[in-house]
């Protein structure tokens, strides 16, 4: 499991991962070493995640590769950050039965380079479909591959880069988290 943060400014479709330099750097240095740790770092984030007083810059999110994971969603939930977000790459199945409650984008990407796992278009349109149903930004990251240049990031026909809206951090219930 990967767990990114992410500043409200600085995107760039071409980055992995959504940081200007040095931005939470010890945020991300820690949840590279508790990668070991598949769903510890997730159960955690659940648990104490009431006690963090959540910067409105700050986006929070989980990776989520296939069905065996989609626990990590639900451990998202507890988190107040101003935006939550799901990052389902590499996607390596079918999430037929998302549950977007609570949740404020979608990102979608196939695994590329040597090696890289196959992943069925049909999995991608299921994740869209069930995004526009939700009102979820959907955003498709790429096809992957060994050559992910030549797959793209065109899904029938249509470049998905919705982002979301971040939404207000309710002041009473930060205040309330904070821990004493």
């Amino acid at each position: 499991m990967s767990t990114t943060f992410v500043s409200h400014s600085g995107f760039s479709v071409d980055q992995s991962v959504f940081l200007p330099a040095g931005t939470f750097r010890h945020v991300t240095t820690v949840s590279n070493r508790l990668r070991v740790l598949p769903g510890e770092l997730s159960r955690r984030l659940a648990r104490d995640a009431k006690r963090i007083d959540w910067p409105e810059n700050v986006w929070m999110g989980v990776s989520v590769e296939s069905a065996e994971y989609t626990y990590r969603i639900d451990d998202l939930r507890h988190v107040e950050s101003a935006v939550r977000f799901l990052s389902l790459e590499p996607l390596l199945g079918p999430l037929p039965k998302l549950n977007l409650d609570g949740i404020d984008w979608v990102i979608v990407g196939g695994e590329s380079g040597p090696g890289a796992r196959p992943m069925d278009e049909k999995w991608v349109i299921e994740i869209r479909d069930q995004c526009i149903t939700a009102a979820v930004p959907f955003f498709f990251k790429q096809f992957g591959g060994v050559n992910k240049k030549k797959t793209g990031r065109t899904l029938r026909g249509r470049i998905w880069s919705e982002f979301p809206r971040t939404r207000k951090i309710n002041d009473a219930r930060k205040k309330s988290c904070k821990p004493q």
